[in-house]
């Protein structure tokens, strides 16, 4: 709470100084057409801006869901002269892609899975999907990474890489669809399972005893489809939004991890901003967020009987379940470490997210 109030009265103190700093438009600032200029604050123009953002989801999905409302809270703030073009799943290439381009400039901002930026960090980002480390429940996981100070060595660690770390959007607890009933790490040995493109992914699912095949998030529902795989883990919205649920006959809530996404912008379009632009950025991406999260407990409140009603079984995992599967992953933290480029460096940021997360887990 203290650190919200402390963001809106800097945004506050920022456009009442820049009000104060001049009496009509700046020079070489620009003029929207067909008006006079548009301001944040009277007496203050802004250049305006339209950012080009891309995400994972498709249209409706839930990254939708949040880039609109970011785009509301843009308008609104800057009074017009800050707006989002938003690209959907696919349109600019995968996720992967999308990272790639935001990191060139093509692209001014992007929203994608941890694993999306660990090949270009390191793999540090990975420690996102450590699996029973981070809380399940939506507020604590918000809380969390908003005081998180594992959250901000990553920051830094991507903002190395050209690209500013905005916020750290959430999309659920993650769930297990297969096309076999999952209960024991027994019943996961030798499934084909698709990872995500990260270490940790890989690690978690080879010790539960799964046949692991990474593919991108683009390709999955084909994959899927195909029979390459057999199964796959992601938050029911995105279950939902990308249809999985049609070439799947169970959902397993194992109780393992949440997603988190890494939300970006390059660092040169960052400063190229006026400290007032910036400012307005850092109070869409928190309102965005308040507009989000109930989104987000509702659709997970009603998902569940829509799964049912397209025909697959539910299975919630017991905690003696979920404790076989928290024990097989015992390693994984270090395992992944070595995996990174620098292993002290990511042990560091390990014991950070566990120490962080504790608070909210009681581990």
């Amino acid at each position: 709470m203290k650190r919200r109030f402390l963001l809106a009265a800097t945004l506050t103190l920022t456009l009442i100084l820049a009000a104060a700093c001049g009496d009509g438009q700046k020079p070489g600032s620009t003029v929207p057409s067909g008006g006079s200029g548009t301001s944040a604050s009277a007496g203050t123009a802004l250049d305006s801006r339209v950012f080009k953002l891309a995400h994972e989801s498709n249209p409706g999905g839930p990254l939708q869901v949040y880039a609109e409302a970011l785009d509301k809270h843009l308008k609104e703030l800057s009074g017009g002269a800050y707006s989002l073009q938003i690209f959907t799943a696919g349109q600019l290439g995968d996720a992967m892609a999308c990272v790639e381009q935001c990191q060139a400039g093509t692209l001014d901002m992007v929203i994608g899975g941890y694993g999306n930026f660990s090949s270009m960090t390191g793999g540090y980002p990975g420690a996102l999907g450590l699996p029973y480390v981070l809380p399940t429940d939506v507020d604590s996981v918000r809380t969390m990474m908003s005081d998180s100070e594992a959250a901000n060595m990553l920051a830094e660690i991507i903002g190395e890489k050209n690209i500013h770390i905005l916020g750290w959007p959430l999309e659920g607890a993650d769930w297990w669809s297969c096309t076999k009933p999952i209960h024991t790490p027994a019943d996961m040995a030798g499934v084909k399972f698709r990872v995500i493109m990260s270490a940790v992914g890989l690690a978690t699912f080879e010790a539960y005893g799964a046949n692991c095949t990474p593919i991108p998030y683009s390709e999955l529902y084909s994959s899927l489809q195909l029979g390459m795989v057999e199964g796959q883990c992601n938050p029911l919205s995105s279950i939902k939004d990308m249809k999985f649920y049609e070439v799947q006959d169970y959902l397993i809530d194992c109780g393992s991890s949440y997603l988190v996404h890494c939300f970006g912008m390059n660092s040169n379009t960052w400063a190229s901003l006026p400290a007032e632009g910036q400012e307005i950025i850092k109070e869409a991406v928190r309102l965005a967020e308040d507009d989000y999260i109930p989104y987000l407990k509702d659709e997970e409140s009603t998902m569940v009987k829509f799964f049912e009603e397209e025909g697959l079984e539910i299975i919630h995992l017991t905690d003696e379940e979920k404790a076989m599967f928290r024990e097989k992953v015992a390693g994984v933290p270090e395992v992944f470490a070595n995996e990174c480029e620098d292993p002290a460096r990511a042990k560091e940021i390990v014991d950070q997210f566990i120490a962080d997360a504790a608070q909210y887990t009681g581990a």
